[in-house]
C-alpha cells in the first residue's frame, strides 16, 4: 500500500477538487471524495470505473502525509 500510495500523483499545493465530469482517478487509488450528500469521505473507483462507497460529485487526490520525527 505505501508503495501505491507514494506512486500517486498529488495537487499539493494547491489542492483542488476535480469534477468528475471533467476528469476520474485511476481505478483502485483511494482520493478524497465529495459526495452528493454533502460529506467529504475517502472512496475508490472499482475496476469497472464505480465508485466503491459513495454518490460523487467532486475527488482529490490525498495529500501526502506527514513525515516521522525520525526521517526528517
Amino acid at each position: 500500500m505505501k508503495e501505491k500510495q507514494d506512486n500517486q500523483p498529488t495537487l499539493t499545493p494547491p489542492n483542488e477538487w476535480v469534477s468528475v465530469e471533467e476528469k476520474l482517478p485511476e481505478p483502485t487509488y483511494c482520493v478524497l471524495v465529495y459526495t452528493t450528500d454533502y460529506s467529504i469521505e475517502v472512496d475508490a473507483l472499482d475496476s469497472d470505473g464505480e465508485w466503491m462507497s459513495y454518490e460523487v460529485t467532486h475527488w482529490m487526490y490525498l495529500p501526502v502525509p506527514p513525515a516521522k520525527e525520525d526521517q526528517k
